[in-house]
């Protein structure tokens, strides 16, 4: 994949005046953080407390902040294994929304679905997570997974207990996770999860993760006390990768410019990775941004609006290009439809081309459409087309001098003027032109005579094939036995 961004919108001097406005914000407002501990760990080290609740950063400590998670990979390993993840090195979709459900109460996300050819939705359940992570599992594009949806048939406080047994039981793939906890049930979920993945990996899996807790700051420059609980409980139990992220919503809970709510983001971000940084100087940090517009009507957030592709363009150069950091995820790939259609086409499409050329490399909500709150499973077997599709734009054009063969083309003149039978060409057709597996590009009369179908209807008979066939590999019947065991224990508990 190419390392450099084709698509740039912010000059030098422009990011500089982002990144300026942020660190004044930090040093002069500061943010709110109503947790004794976290505030005594950041006095600690060198911040200021204004009043009772609110910290400012210092310029130069948040500088290097910055400095510390610049060049950082977050690095997730499969499940079991010495083998990692590579995130960076070429297109990938997660099918789930950027903000994932909650570990403590998970009323939050994707919470309806699209049953396969259906144009109603219902509420989503726990098979669906099954089933989703089991398509999923196919699917050469799908690098790690997470809770895709919020389950109504589970019981509220360990709903995302038992959707990540469905996840383990459906697919070997490795797993994200985060918390955005909003109840006194958190550190006992976060006590069962953690349980959960030693059963899973062992110990070992504090050393070679393949999970990511996130921790995400409420705007305007605040962050939520039981998940600051969560995130400390996690840290001292042996998690070691984090994800800071913030969402201000323009005109709503950031302000209505571009420029000053992507500062308003980065300014809630540093305190929330500096704290993880002070629990524990080992521990991994990323970090990105999600500033969202709304439609000024209905006060709903618009995904796939240009103003969103516009933010995402400009929030992933600022992470690439100034601070050096690595984008996995970004506010692109998404969709306002509500079915798969021309509408979801166009914007997952044009979205996600779009970041894409600004130096992403991951995208979330595959499967999702409907502003993040509806799930298709033929939806995600499109996106997976859709990054196969993605990948030859990553690449580029790589320049081979071995290519300039003059003997190869007097070989073609003097016999039959063409290349088909070239060796360059028997070696290189299928790399250099991708064959969709959904899109059609053939004649009328063939597409006619084979049934007219559609990406749609292509997309339904795999989704059937898929859930009727495939049995993933190396899932552990017994070990799942024993993760059941904790979440019935867990459900006792809370019951």
């Amino acid at each position: 994949m190419r390392t450099e961004s084709l698509l740039r919108l912010l000059s030098r001097e422009e990011m500089e005046s982002i990144h300026s406005f942020a660190i004044r914000i930090l040093s002069s407002i500061g943010v709110e953080i109503k947790h004794e501990k976290a505030i005594s760990l950041l006095r600690a080290g060198g911040c200021s407390v204004k009043g009772k609740w609110r910290i400012t950063i210092p310029e130069n400590i948040a500088e290097d902040v910055i400095r510390k998670v610049a060049g950082y990979k977050p690095k997730i390993y499969q499940r079991g294994s010495r083998k990692e993840v590579g995130l960076d090195e070429e297109p990938f979709i997660n099918p789930s929304p950027v903000r994932p459900p909650s570990l403590g109460v998970g009323n939050e996300g994707c919470l309806f679905v699209l049953d396969v050819g259906a144009d109603e939705r219902r509420d989503a359940t726990l098979d669906d997570i099954g089933k989703a992570a089991l398509i999923a599992d196919t699917l050469e594009n799908v690098k790690v997974l997470s809770i895709p949806m919020t389950p109504v048939d589970a019981p509220l406080e360990t709903r995302e207990l038992h959707s990540l047994i469905q996840l383990l039981s459906n697919s070997n793939k490795p797993i994200l996770f985060g918390g955005i906890p909003t109840n006194t049930h958190t550190l006992k979920t976060a006590k069962y999860t953690i349980e959960v993945i030693k059963v899973l990996n062992g110990e070992e899996e504090m050393k070679r993760p393949s999970v990511d807790v996130l921790l995400e700051a409420v705007s305007p420059l605040k962050y939520d006390t039981h998940e600051l609980d969560f995130i400390m409980a996690c840290a001292e139990m042996g998690v070691m990768n984090y994800h800071v992220a913030s969402m201000p919503v323009l005109g709503m809970t950031g302000p209505m410019s571009i420029p000053a709510s992507i500062a308003q983001s980065i300014a809630e971000i540093i305190p929330g990775v500096y704290l993880i940084q002070l629990i524990n100087p080992e521990l991994k940090v990323s970090m990105s941004m999600d500033v969202i517009p709304c439609d000024a009507r209905t006060l709903h957030h618009v995904y796939g609006s240009p103003e969103t592709t516009i933010i995402g363009l400009a929030e992933t150069q600022l992470l690439r290009e100034f601070y050096n950091i690595l984008v996995w995820g970004g506010r692109s790939f998404r969709s306002d439809a509500k079915f798969p259609g021309i509408q979801t086409a166009f914007e997952k499409g044009v979205t996600g081309t779009l970041a894409l050329l600004a130096g992403a490399s991951g995208f979330g909500n595959g499967g999702v459409i409907d502003g993040d709150m509806l799930f298709s499973f033929e939806q995600l077997v499109i996106d997976d087309e859709f990054i196969s599709l993605m990948k030859p734009i990553a690449k580029g054009v790589k320049v081979d001098e071995g290519d300039f063969n003059l003997k190869m083309l007097e070989k073609a003149i003097e016999k039959d003027h063409y290349f088909l039978a070239d060796e360059m060409t028997l070696k290189r057709l299928r790399e250099i032109v991708y064959v969709s597996k959904l899109f059609d590009r053939g004649r009328y009369q063939d597409w006619f005579v084979q049934g007219k179908k559609t990406v749609r209807s292509k997309a339904m008979s795999r989704v059937q094939e898929i859930l009727k066939e495939h049995r993933p590999e190396g899932v552990d019947e017994d070990m799942i036995k024993r993760l059941r065991l904790i979440v019935k224990e867990a459900d006792k508990d809370y019951s």
